[in-house]
This record gives structure tokens, sequence and C-alpha cells, in this order.
């Protein structure tokens, strides 16, 4: 009797799968921290800034926002250190300001920090609020 090739591959894989059972599957790092983990970063703008642009706020390489005059975002991130870079929206009249800064955010687990975005003279940084 003749088997055709492709059921002698079959028969073959079936024949390996009690061997594979116990095998473990790769280890997947976890990228979704569990709510609980999770902190709060909250950036307000004061209503009295001396400008009225836009200020962006980029963390490291991932999450870019606006902050307009007079608001506040809200940003979940994982505990730990955050680079922080603020820069002038573009455009329109804030299209000649080149003004930006980096620094570096320390947010402990299930945590919330309070910054205030300041705009003074010619800086722009964020300032811990209590």
């Amino acid at each position: 009797m003749r088997i055709a090739p492709p059921l002698i591959g079959l028969l073959l894989s079936l024949a390996t799968l009690p061997a594979l059972a116990g095998a473990r599957p790769a280890e997947v790092p976890q990228l979704l921290q569990s709510p609980d983990e999770l902190s709060r970063l909250v950036i307000s703008r004061d209503r009295d800034a001396p400008n009225a642009c836009n200020v962006e706020v980029r963390l490291g390489e991932q999450v870019l926002v606006p902050v307009p005059l007079g608001e506040s975002i809200t940003l979940e991130l994982p505990p730990g250190e955050h680079s922080v870079l603020l820069s002038i929206e573009p455009g329109g009249y804030c299209a000649d300001i080149a003004l930006s800064n980096s620094q570096s955010i320390l947010i402990e687990p299930a945590s919330t920090r309070y910054f205030q975005l300041v705009y003074q003279d010619d800086a722009l940084f964020l300032a811990p609020q209590d």
C-alpha cells in the first residue's frame, strides 16, 4: 500500500504532538500594566500664562499631546522615570517661537503627580505642584 507524501507528513506531525504537549511556550513580555500599577501624570496650564501658544508634551517618543492655555491633561503611565520634552506647538503666531525643554520625571507606582506648565523668562518647564 502506498501512502501519499502529504499524508506521511501529517502522520509524522501527529506523532510528535505528545512531545510538544509538555513544551512551554516562549515567555511573552507583559506590555500592558495592570490598572493597579499605573500612575497618573497631570499637567496643568495657567490661564494667566504670558504666552497663549499651545505647548506640546512628548513622553519619550510615544505620546504627543498639546496643552492649550488654561487646560490640563491627565496621562496614565507605568511607574518609573519618564523623559518629557516640552515645545511650543508650531503654526500661526507661534511658528516663530522655537522654544523647547527636556526634563525627567520620576513617578511612583499607583501614584498621581501634579505639574504646572510654566513659561517664564523665555524658558519652558514643568514645576511640581502639591
